[in-house]
């Protein structure tokens, strides 16, 4: 996963200047008093349920909590809200399931981007998707999967000693490995090209993407075959009324002929 600072910043700084928009908005001010994270947002009341400070009572501070979750998609859970005293408390509570939100968002698109550059390659290399899982959730896959790389790129780098052979010896005695070893090595050389890891690829085969994808695929394909298909027969259809068009044109001009 690729999130660095500047997204992590980038994130607080959304959601900082969110909730303090909310804020100076409640609490009818232009600006919040420096420091901004030590405000006090809310006063816990008698009957331990928050209020705001501003003379609010529960049900405002309610409705606040309320446009706040609707702000960023988020629920703030009661046992958390009572605890809450200054902009601090909320800003942090808000960014951690913000950033939380926008990482498994990140992760998703990742996943399915390395999903559908996959899906393509194996498509153009005519590798069976069922193949390709059964050799990638294989046990024997699965334990020699860094050896198996590290073979493959020595191959592909033309580096290979008499030792470094010796070194994969269990590779070329297995016969699993050694049977599907050219698609492997295709597999994986495309993998290296794309930064696409060997962790990546058991994720992908877990998610079930490879199949959905797949099946989109398939289902545009088709739309797309239906459409062709109505464009050529609207087309036939068009170039038979052109036809009929001229027939007319043609008696029309001997009628006149005639008259």
């Amino acid at each position: 996963m690729d999130m660095n600072n500047k997204t992590y910043e980038d994130i607080y700084s959304r959601t900082y200047s969110r909730i303090y928009n909310i804020v100076i908005e409640e609490f009818e001010i232009s600006e919040i008093p420096q420091p901004v994270l030590d405000f006090v947002i809310f006063e816990t009341a008698y009957n331990s349920f928050p209020e705001l400070s501003n003379g609010g009572d529960a049900g405002d501070a309610a409705s606040f909590l309320m446009q706040i979750e609707e702000e960023f998609d988020i629920e703030i859970p009661d046992e958390v809200s009572e605890k809450m005293v200054t902009f601090k408390d909320l800003l942090e509570f808000v960014f951690e399931q913000k950033y939380n939100l926008e990482i498994a968002e990140y992760i998703e698109i990742q996943i399915k981007t390395k999903t559908l550059k996959l899906l393509l390659f194996l498509e153009s290399k005519k590798i069976e998707i069922s193949k390709f899982i059964e050799i990638f959730s294989s046990d024997t896959f699965s334990t020699n999967h860094k050896t198996i790389e590290k073979l493959i790129l020595s191959l592909r780098h033309k580096s290979l000693d008499v030792s470094s052979i010796i070194s994969f010896s269990d590779i070329f005695k297995n016969d699993f490995l050694l049977s599907n070893l050219e698609q492997i090595c295709q597999i994986y050389c495309f993998m290296n090209d794309q930064k696409i890891s060997y962790f990546d690829v058991i994720e992908i085969i877990k998610s079930g993407y490879l199949d959905s994808c797949k099946q989109q695929i398939d289902d545009l394909s088709e739309k797309i075959r239906l459409q062709e298909s109505e464009i050529k027969k609207l087309s036939l259809q068009l170039e038979k009324a052109n036809q009929n068009l001229d027939l007319l044109r043609g008696q029309l001009n001997h009628l006149l002929d005639d008259i």
